[in-house]
């Protein structure tokens, strides 16, 4: 439990305890509920509550202190992969010839310009989603993402399947499997 949600608890607790002792005992004791409302008005300008500072001392942790566990693209690839259809450079330039598909490379132009790869058309990972749905503008278009490693390739998939492409499949090969097909394979 946080500071916040502490200081939320003991001070509904508090207002429903005094209106209940004013209730049934003396109408004083609303005077706690004055005194709670007052404290937690004046803690809003001036950021300082004593009830918090008791709760620090306590043990209790600050929402904002709170340590927040980054991912990382390669946790992010291995989470997101096995939901996606994943296959090699040799098997996508195979079914590219028999439906029809279309190879884009998601890397940066400046990548592409020192490795380019022929049969593959160049719509970086920043501006696909855009690019994409201007181009290819059904659903069921055969498409296969490919970069340098995979990594953007699988983050690309993902983005293309979550606006509606559904035959979308990211080339886990190196770009060095993908170069290899320029000669035997090229696409225009």
């Amino acid at each position: 439990m946080s500071i916040n949600d502490a200081l939320r608890l003991i001070a509904g607790i508090m207002i429903l305890l005094s209106v209940g002792l004013a209730v049934a005992i003396n109408i004083n004791w609303l005077w706690l509920t004055a005194f709670v409302g007052v404290n937690l008005l004046q803690s809003a300008f001036t950021k300082w509550c004593p009830m918090m500072t008791i709760l620090a001392k306590a043990g209790l942790k600050n929402e904002a202190c709170e340590t927040i566990m980054l991912t990382t693209i390669q946790q992010l690839v291995q989470r997101i992969r096995p939901e996606l259809r994943c296959i090699t450079a040799d098997i996508a330039m195979i079914e590219v010839k028999q439906n029809n598909g279309v190879v884009i490379d998601v890397r940066e132009p400046a990548e592409v310009a020192q490795a380019p790869t022929m049969q593959s058309i160049n719509i970086p990972r920043g501006i696909l989603e855009m690019e994409v749905l201007s181009r290819y503008p059904n659903a069921d278009t055969p498409i296969y993402i490919h970069c340098a490693t995979g990594a953007r390739a699988t983050l690309a998939t993902e983005q293309l399947r979550r606006i509606g492409y559904g035959r979308v499949c990211v080339i886990t090969s190196e770009l060095q499997a993908v170069l290899n097909h320029q000669i035997e394979s090229p696409l225009e």
